[in-house]
């Protein structure tokens, strides 16, 4: 099983992320790095958008944060993320847990399943290989460099 995308299945995993379900997601795990545990667990007290920066619990070592400097363009995906979700969950206020930053339909925490289910869906949809989620890091990898993800 192929571990990365060429320039070409790149440039199609970006223009088939906007306007996603997924986006700001995905989006944050290629440009970051971030593994998904970490992503289902973030909450929004631990971005700060002003600075652009996000502290992510190290699921790996399970001992600290992890300070990452965000791009502009994520603060701005993250803005606008965060401004859907409260749309989203404006009349279930008292169920919804508002501090996730990726929170399921009901609000509750993502399950690794169902983001697995949407990022497999996406790959399938636009024709590209079924690619490990956590492969993602590799790709961030390979990003930085050949500078891939520059228009992101």
């Amino acid at each position: 099983m192929n571990k990365h995308f060429t320039e070409e299945q790149m440039q199609i995993l970006r223009g088939s992320l906007r306007g996603h379900s997924f986006e700001t997601m995905i989006t944050i795990a290629l440009v970051t790095g971030v593994r998904r545990d970490e992503l289902l667990h973030l909450k929004w007290q631990e971005i700060d958008l002003e600075q652009h920066e996000m502290y992510v619990w190290d699921s790996k070592r399970k001992s600290h944060h992890q300070l990452i400097h965000l791009p502009e363009e994520i603060t701005k995906m993250l803005k606008q993320h965060r401004h859907q979700v409260e749309m989203r969950v404006e009349d279930n206020r008292d169920e919804i847990q508002l501090d996730l930053v990726f929170p399921g339909d009901e609000g509750e925490m993502l399950q690794p399943h169902s983001l697995l289910k949407g990022w497999y869906e996406l790959l399938e949809d636009v024709g590209l290989p079924r690619l490990r989620f956590h492969d993602l890091r590799k790709i961030r990898w390979q990003a930085q460099q050949h500078a891939q993800l520059h228009d992101i």
